[in-house]
């Protein structure tokens, strides 16, 4: 694979991340303000809150892998292929 086509295929993985994120916390956010600030009906706020909260959860998990787990892996990929070889055979 060429350098060309490694940082392409890097920088639009970097952009589905991006919208990826944007968007679930695009829910997030109107989960949260319908739980807090559209009057709901008591049979239905027990429902709510678990959807909350399990979105929520979910949430922080996507959010959690791809600014902790993507992000570092490509920072030590990076970080490798930059590096200078180590000479293993003490010569």
């Amino acid at each position: 694979m060429s350098e060309n086509t490694a940082i392409k295929k890097t920088g639009d993985m970097v952009s589905t991340q991006r919208w990826l994120v944007f968007w679930l916390t695009v829910g997030e956010m109107a989960l949260l303000f319908i739980v807090f600030f559209v009057h709901l009906p008591d049979a239905n706020k027990e429902i709510a809150y678990m959807l909350v909260g399990g979105y929520t959860a979910k949430w922080g998990d996507a959010v959690a892998y791809w600014y902790n787990s993507t992000f570092g892996s490509a920072r030590k990929t990076e970080v490798i292929a930059k590096a200078n070889a180590v000479d293993m055979q003490g010569s």
